[in-house]
């Protein structure tokens, strides 16, 4: 009896718990300088998990939340990224559409690797090369992994921006985050998306990516154009992934 009458006591301490664990990730999402050469991204915040891949000194990340001394990230373009190959069609020689849900992305190309992050169906994915019956990608907006925080330095908001939105001179990109929208009228551009504040830019890509896209939040990444006579700026897009 006195056993049932305790019942929510343990209940409230189970659920302060969970809480406490919960608190332990902030989330406190901004871009990062790395300080060292050949520093290690793990799968796990421990100096004995799984190595991802390494950064070097002046690179940035972005660190998605923090646990205790770890950094929490989503991963470089040199992280290696696999996904089975029966899970996807390829939608050009350079894109693929996700056919699965929830379809795991792994370190290697084997059902025993790591898995890394998810994708979600008709997501696109920018494919690298194929091995076997799996394709090598490039990694995906929800695969993290972990660094830890004595080896980066956050930016400031203004270092933060210059480093996303620099496009000065021919190898800079132009990143950029917003809602994907099919257009009425095409004519240069078949899409457009549309930013916060209502900004717009005229996006030219691959027709069929886009439209597994549409009316969803993506970030895309390319080459910014001011074409004359044209009302808003033309990304050619490089790279486009999803973020919901």
């Amino acid at each position: 009896m006195r056993l049932k009458n305790n019942i929510p006591f343990f209940t409230l301490v189970f659920c302060l718990f969970f809480l406490s664990i919960s608190y332990a990730e902030q989330t406190t999402l901004f871009e990062a300088e790395v300080k060292a050469s050949n520093i290690n991204v793990r799968s796990d915040s421990t100096v004995t998990s799984q190595i991802i891949c390494t950064v070097d000194k002046g690179d940035t990340v972005e660190v998605i939340s923090k646990v205790y001394e770890w950094y929490k990230i989503r991963l470089p373009k040199s992280a290696p990224s696999f996904i089975k190959k029966d899970l996807v069609v390829m939608l050009d020689n350079k894109t693929a559409k996700v056919v699965g849900d929830n379809v795991n992305v792994r370190l290697g190309p084997g059902d025993s690797s790591s898995v890394l992050g998810k994708v979600r169906e008709n997501e696109v994915i920018n494919v690298l090369e194929e091995t076997g019956g799996w394709y090598k990608i490039e990694p995906v907006n929800n695969s993290f992994g972990w660094l830890h925080s004595k080896f980066v330095k956050p930016l400031d908001k203004k270092e933060a921006a210059l480093v996303k939105k620099d496009v000065t001179g021919p190898e800079k990109e132009f990143i950029v985050e917003g809602i994907i929208k099919a257009k009425a009228i095409r004519r240069i551009a078949t899409h457009k998306l549309i930013v916060q504040k209502g900004s717009i830019f005229l996006l030219k890509g691959n027709k069929e990516s886009m439209d597994a896209l549409n009316n969803r939040k993506v970030r895309v990444s390319g080459k910014l154009s001011h074409l004359p006579n044209q009302e808003y700026p033309l990304i050619e897009i490089a790279k486009m992934e999803a973020l919901d």
